[in-house]
C-alpha cells in the first residue's frame, strides 16, 4: 500500500501496488548500515509494520519545529535538508538520496524537527513510527551505536561545510561542495568523475551561502581552466582544487 501526497494539498489515495523495485523491497534495508545486522525475517517485518509514502516533487516533507515522532528512510528520489534564515533565505544542509534515513535526531530527542525536508525529485519514503523504532533499538543495541556513528558522521560533515564557508574562496568552496556531492551521488571513472544530476546554481549557492550569480560567475572560471565539464544533466570533475 502506497500513501500519495499531491504536490499542493496534504491529503492521500490509497494505491495498490501489484509489486515493489528492488529498491523498495525489504532486503533493500540490508544495503542500510543501521540495518545490516538483522535477519531476512526481521527486515520483512520491519518493512511490513512501516508506512510507505510518495511524495512529488518540490514539496516539504516535514518542516523545522514540526513533532520529531517517526523514522524515514528514502527508498528512492532525492532530498534536501536545509534552514531558512532572515526573509525565508534557505541554507542547503545536505542532499540525500536512497538508503539516508531522516529524523534521528527528532526521534530520539522527543524533539521538535531540527530542519525542513524537501523533495528535490519524487520520492517513496518508508515511515517507522517512534514506538517501532525504540522496540528495534532494545532488541538490537547494535542499532543504536551505528545510528550514533551516523549521527557523528553528519556533524564532522557539517563542520567540514564551515569550515569551507569561512577558510576557502569561491573556487574551492564551490569545488568542495561538489565533491560533497560527489559522495552521495557519484560515478567513478578513470582521471574524473561524473556528477549526476547536475545540481543548479541556485543550490549550489544554498549550500556554501552566497548569491547564484556568484556561483555562475564562478563556474564560468572553473571551466575556463579546466577543473570543469557542463553536460545538459551532469557535471565532469577534471581536477581537485587545493582546499587544505
Amino acid at each position: 500500500m502506497l500513501i500519495f501526497f499531491s504536490d499542493d494539498l496534504w491529503f492521500f489515495t490509497l494505491l495498490i501496488m501489484p509489486s515493489l523495485p528492488k529498491s523498495q523491497s525489504s532486503e533493500f534495508l540490508r544495503t542500510i548500515p543501521l540495518f545490516s545486522e538483522l535477519s531476512s525475517s526481521e527486515l520483512h517485518l520491519l518493512f511490513k509494520s512501516s508506512a510507505k509514502s510518495l511524495v512529488g516533487k518540490g514539496n516539504v516533507v516535514f518542516q523545522e519545529g514540526d513533532p520529531g515522532d517517526h523514522l524515514l528512510i528514502i527508498l528512492s528520489g532525492r532530498v534536501k535538508v536545509s534552514l531558512l534564515g532572515k526573509e525565508e533565505k534557505e541554507f542547503i544542509l545536505v542532499v540525500l538520496g536512497p538508503g539516508s534515513f531522516l529524523g534521528e535526531m527528532a526521534l530520539l530527542e522527543s524533539a521538535p524537527r531540527s530542519a525542513t525536508v524537501s523533495t528535490i525529485e519524487s520520492s517513496v519514503f518508508l515511515r517507522l513510527d517512534q514506538a517501532n523504532f525504540t522496540a528495534l533499538l532494545h532488541k538490537h543495541p547494535s542499532i543504536a551505536l551505528k545510528l550514533l556513528k551516523a549521527i557523528c558522521t553528519r556533524l564532522r560533515e557539517t563542520d567540514e561545510r564551515l569550515r569551507s564557508i569561512l577558510m576557502l574562496d569561491i573556487y574551492g568552496r564551490i569545488l568542495q561542495c561538489l565533491l560533497s556531492l560527489v559522495q552521495h551521488r557519484s560515478q567513478p571513472l578513470k582521471n574524473h568523475l561524473v556528477l549526476s544530476p547536475r545540481p543548479s546554481h541556485q543550490d549550489i549557492a544554498n549550500m556554501i551561502g552566497c548569491s547564484r550569480e556568484t556561483v555562475s560567475r564562478a563556474m564560468k572560471v572553473l571551466q575556463k581552466r579546466g577543473y570543469l565539464t557542463f553536460l545538459k544533466r551532469e557535471i565532469i570533475i577534471h581536477h581537485t582544487l587545493d582546499t587544505t
